[in-house]
């Protein structure tokens, strides 16, 4: 069975679920923000566990953020095994402009091995899912109105607070609900997809999909269950890229890098989910090379963006089949500004990708305004409630 959901930037309406009513103003600094332009929000400051001085920006290293459609905000969990264990939710705020934790992390004292839960992959003081490189792996379900984060075997760090080393436990698939700000835990991840898949939530079915090297999976938010739908012979797909949502075909694309970065066109059959394909497509126009990246989709223009390297963005037109690399304009001047891994994501409100980059400040960039006279249209979800 399906219910109808229609969001509008602004306001999101939910039938069947709870409804949340969003701000339709957007920040006046990026009201005016030019096309092409990059405009610096500042250093990205955080803090760390309570017992270690380790640096905890390093949180975004492999890892990702994503955006809160029902809420208008970008919420952030990685960190995990050389780097950071910092286990907290970072939040930005469009209000502000700026990065805020939404709970104090586990201590370092906590994170022992008669704390830890290893069917859940969590600490048992906290309920805090241990941190680990969430790579394209957090989605943001619209039917839940949670962050799931579905990545797997996180190993243990060195050189900071974890006591315990090389442990891989699979755990489970954890759910965040911003409003409580607290996490339960779904299905099993052990024996499910690669550990540098890629997911997305499909707005179509509700579900969110698993990408990996040789499969296609799903998981139901509200269900809490995985299942394998097809398997796929694609070829030099890579590891630990991305998969993009591209509504104005229904389809889904996993970008892969490389030399040159490779696309996969995922179609998907939702009503026999074993007759979906992965294509790798033939591509034209300024192909670029990428290192391990993240991109994500711009309603405004539609286009698929990301991948910043050296000051250029990169955009990919699923319906041309064409890439387009431009030098950004850098509001603080420069040139080789990079984006720091999968730390990238879009905001239809403000018309605006956010990014870390790797000199760790937070950016706002705009690749195009809207046509003059051209209103954004809005986005109709059915939603399997199933």
């Amino acid at each position: 069975m399906y219910k109808l959901i229609s969001s509008f930037l602004g306001v999101v309406c939910l039938i069947g679920f709870a409804s949340i009513t969003l701000a339709q103003t957007t920040n006046p600094l990026l009201i005016d923000l030019n096309d092409n332009t990059a405009l610096d929000l500042g250093k990205y400051n955080c803090l760390n566990p309570v017992g270690t001085d380790y640096d905890c920006t390093t949180i975004v290293d492999y890892s990702s953020f994503t955006y809160d459609s029902s809420r208008h905000q970008m919420l952030m969990f990685g960190g995990g095994h050389a780097t950071t264990f910092r286990d907290d939710v970072d939040v930005f705020h469009f209000d502000t402009l700026s990065w805020q934790r939404a709970y104090i992390p586990t201590p370092c004292s906590e994170m022992t091995a008669s704390n830890l839960d290893s069917d859940r992959g969590a600490w048992n003081s906290t309920n805090h899912p241990f941190s680990r490189h969430t790579y394209d792996l957090l989605a943001f379900a619209n039917n839940t109105n949670e962050l799931i984060m579905m990545a797997w075997g996180a190993g243990a760090g060195s050189g900071n607070c974890e006591q315990i080393k090389d442990w891989y436990p699979d755990g489970r698939v954890a759910h965040y609900d911003p409003e409580t700000k607290k996490w339960v835990f779904g299905a099993s991840m052990t024996n499910s997809w690669e550990q540098f898949a890629s997911v997305e939530f499909d707005p179509q079915s509700g579900l969110i999909v698993i990408v990996d090297s040789s499969s296609i999976w799903t998981y139901d938010p509200v269900n809490k269950a995985i299942k394998k739908r097809v398997s796929h012979n694609a070829q030099n797909m890579g590891y630990a890229n991305n998969l993009v949502y591209f509504p104005p075909n229904g389809n889904m694309y996993y970008i892969a890098r490389g030399t040159t970065t490779k696309v996969f066109e995922v179609v998907l059959d939702r009503q026999n989910w074993g007759n979906s394909t992965v294509t790798n497509l033939n591509l034209s126009g300024n192909v670029p090379s990428s290192q391990e990246s993240g991109f994500a989709f711009d309603s405004t223009n539609e286009i698929i963006g990301g991948g910043i390297r050296n000051g250029n963005f990169i955009a990919f037109d699923p319906v041309l089949k064409k890439w387009n690399e431009v030098p950004m304009n850098l509001s603080g001047g420069g040139s080789n500004l990079t984006q720091y891994y999968h730390a990238i994501d879009y905001d239809p409100i403000d018309n605006v990708f956010i990014f870390i980059g790797s000199d760790k400040h937070t950016w706002a960039y705009r690749y195009s305004k809207p046509k003059s006279g051209t209103p954004l249209p809005p986005t109709t979800l059915r939603l399997n409630t199933q």
